[in-house]
């Protein structure tokens, strides 16, 4: 389940992250209510930064952008601005809440997904100033950025559905639900197109049209490359208990 796998995944990144040279991360998905994440974080800087995540420019960053940006950038950024908004000051009070508990800066990595939402992966070491900070990213950023590519594929394609909840499915495609529930039959149940319309409960026709449909979609040109870019969009509810 992911309960179980999430421990373990964090775990995995933390490793790898310390092979680099930090240790402190944070993967989620932005722009989505509620999304599910996953870090190392402390259990009271989680809690403070629940209470304080609807002002993090830095996910109004990854929203729209897949540039990466460092935290203190964006701090010095708010900190010069003449205009004394609300946003800028709990921003400012949420830089705060990461330098109490020595997060002293990070780099954030924006990856787009075929959901048309982008996952941000903020990387952090404990209690490095910033300038040795901004060395030590400079030293290993392509592994960086490999780590975040492959952090995000197994977040789309095996734990899609926990990352991205109903978001998953169907958000940047134009499938109905009974052409997400057709491709889901086709790649769980190992059946051909006959097998899927049965288990439906449709005619053949109608099950001709729907692949045909969730094809054009997906841009793919047969039903094996649909299934495949199905799964990676995260538009297959695949059981995590399968991948533990």
């Amino acid at each position: 389940s992911t309960t179980r796998t999430r421990p373990k995944l964090a775990e995995a990144v933390t490793q790898a992250l310390n092979v680099l040279g930090f240790d402190g991360f944070r993967f989620a998905p932005v722009g989505i209510t509620g999304p599910q994440d996953l870090t190392n974080w402390p259990d009271r800087m989680k809690q403070g930064y629940q209470e304080l995540q609807t002002y993090d420019l830095v996910n109004s960053h990854a929203t729209t952008k897949t540039s990466p940006v460092f935290l203190s950038a964006i701090v010095d950024y708010v900190a010069r601005s003449p205009l004394h908004l609300e946003s800028n000051e709990q921003f400012l009070a949420l830089s705060e809440l990461f330098q109490k508990h020595q997060w002293l800066d990070s780099y954030n990595i924006p990856y787009p997904t075929p959901m048309g939402v982008n996952c941000l992966l903020s990387i952090s070491k404990w209690g490095m100033e910033p300038d040795n900070f901004l060395a030590q990213v400079n030293a290993c950023q392509p592994m960086l950025y490999l780590l975040g590519d492959v952090l995000t594929n197994v977040a789309l394609s095996h734990f899609s559905p926990y990352f991205f909840g109903t978001r998953a499915m169907a958000h940047s495609t134009k499938m109905t639900p009974r052409q997400v529930a057709m491709i889901n039959a086709l790649a769980k149940n190992n059946v051909t197109l006959q097998g899927a319309a049965e288990q439906l409960h449709i005619s053949l026709d109608t099950a001709n049209k729907q692949i045909a449909a969730v094809k054009a979609a997906l841009g793919a040109k047969t039903q094996a490359s649909a299934v495949y870019r199905a799964v990676v969009a995260g538009l297959v509810d695949i059981d995590s208990e399968e991948w533990d």
